[in-house]
């Protein structure tokens, strides 16, 4: 029993070894990490929405459930491909936007 519970520490060890060194594997085979890799694609989306928004609003459009009409009038698509905008889907746009301006006031800060 004692032989069983010395193989199962090992094998746990190994295990633990090659999920520590997975991540730099990875990034020596040049697979991007999936969190920087949604963060790009949710970054290049809500700026190539940043025009349309600001459109809207100078035509007087305020509110998020009429921007949130307005573009699923226009037939542009969520972000994850659906039709109809919610005004939750709004503000979350409008969120990312203001984060990401944010970031590039501080070039080279982060």
């Amino acid at each position: 029993m004692e032989k069983l519970a010395n193989v199962a520490e090992l094998e746990a060890g190994m295990i633990s070894d090659r999920t520590k060194k997975a991540p730099a594997a990875a990034a020596a085979r040049g697979v991007p990490r999936r969190r920087g890799a949604r963060a790009a694609k949710a970054a290049a989306q809500a700026a190539s929405l940043e025009p349309i928004l600001a459109r809207l609003e100078a035509q007087g459009l305020q509110s998020l459930n009429a921007i949130a009409r307005a573009l699923t009038a226009e037939r542009i698509p969520t972000p994850a491909g659906a039709a109809d905008w919610t005004p939750t889907g709004v503000a979350r746009i409008k969120a990312k936007l203001a984060v990401w301006r944010t970031l590039q006031t501080y070039e080279g800060g982060f």
